[in-house]
């Protein structure tokens, strides 16, 4: 009878955990937003970011979830991600992002773009080779590419949700991140600044997913404030700018009105620095100087090495 009960518990628990990841869960349309720690060259980044969900647009005819991208950004302390002290908070429009629950997607329109691409496809299966994506470039390093490498689940606020662990096809023994239904990925919701994602020598965790003011990811325990708040008690005096953005020929040049000069310094999105300017002062003309579309990095430097980055797009 023993015997008997602890196999109906083994067929039980099989059947409920199959049924847990069976069923895909799609992302949150209102009231989230992921937090992330970000560190890297060749800024010497040390950011606390976080991609909000911020209501509802059309785009073709289409309705999509807006995404803002709020950056905090701290100096780093002897080359140490301190998190603490002095920092400035900056503010994106990222885009859009659409759940597809049928095809298992999460799409997504980019800022200043009006098509629609893959960020994630949950379609997967053990030693599946990553889809391209958004996230996902073939490309970056021939030869090699993602596989999933295992297969499980993990609890996102009351539900099991589906993880996938991938690694790189030449270390399959190695799983180096994992995707997960709902969530986006342990590197955060837009991936890795590495073989996910190559822009530059960039690492990301994800911290956690808020949804309706709750931790769900990784558990209810952990703190997951907002930094939306602090956005607005910025002074407006206080940002480094180029009007317009996204510039075509011209822009201006904007500094805070307590700096009278600054070193302008333009990386594209490999890192490659494509553009230098030395002493700038406020209102001065930026020439895009056959610089060709995309987006670039605007790395200002003022008084005793003290540095801010913003993004420049040219189209």
């Amino acid at each position: 009878m023993k015997k008997f009960v602890f196999s109906l518990f083994l067929v039980l628990a099989t059947t409920i955990a199959c049924a847990q990841t069976s069923v895909y869960h799609p992302f949150p349309e209102a009231n989230a937003f992921w937090s992330e720690h970000v560190s890297g060259v060749p800024f010497e980044i040390c950011d606390k970011d976080q991609y909000i969900l911020t209501g509802d647009t059309a785009i073709n005819g289409v309705t999509y979830q807006k995404l803002r991208y709020y950056v905090k950004r701290y100096y780093l302390h002897q080359n140490l991600c301190l998190y603490y002290g002095s920092y400035r908070i900056y503010d994106f429009y990222k885009g859009a992002i659409r759940n597809d629950i049928p095809g298992k997607r999460l799409w997504f329109v980019e800022a200043n773009h009006s098509n629609e691409k893959v960020l994630y496809d949950f379609d997967l299966n053990l030693n599946d080779i990553l889809p391209p994506s958004f996230i996902n470039d073939p490309n970056f390093s021939p030869g090699t590419y993602n596989i999933v490498k295992s297969v499980d689940s993990v609890l996102v606020g009351a539900v099991y949700h589906s993880r996938y662990g991938l690694a790189i096809s030449n270390h399959p023994g190695n799983i180096y991140v994992y995707l997960i239904e709902g969530v986006g990925s342990t590197f955060g919701l837009f991936g890795s600044f590495g073989l996910l994602n190559p822009e530059f020598e960039i690492h990301s965790y994800l911290e956690c997913l808020s949804v309706s003011g709750q931790a769900v990811y990784p558990d209810a325990s952990v703190s997951c404030p907002s930094i939306i708040t602090e956005v607005v008690n910025i002074e407006k005096d206080e940002i480094f700018s180029i009007f317009p953005n996204p510039m075509q020929e011209f822009a201006s040049i904007r500094l805070p009105a307590n700096v009278n000069q600054a070193d302008l310094t333009i990386y594209d999105f490999s890192g490659k620095r494509v553009a230098f300017y030395k002493s700038i002062r406020d209102n001065q003309i930026l020439n895009r100087v056959g610089l060709p579309n995309g987006i670039y990095i605007c790395h200002f430097e003022f008084g005793n090495g003290k540095f801010v980055s913003s993004k420049l797009i040219i189209n």
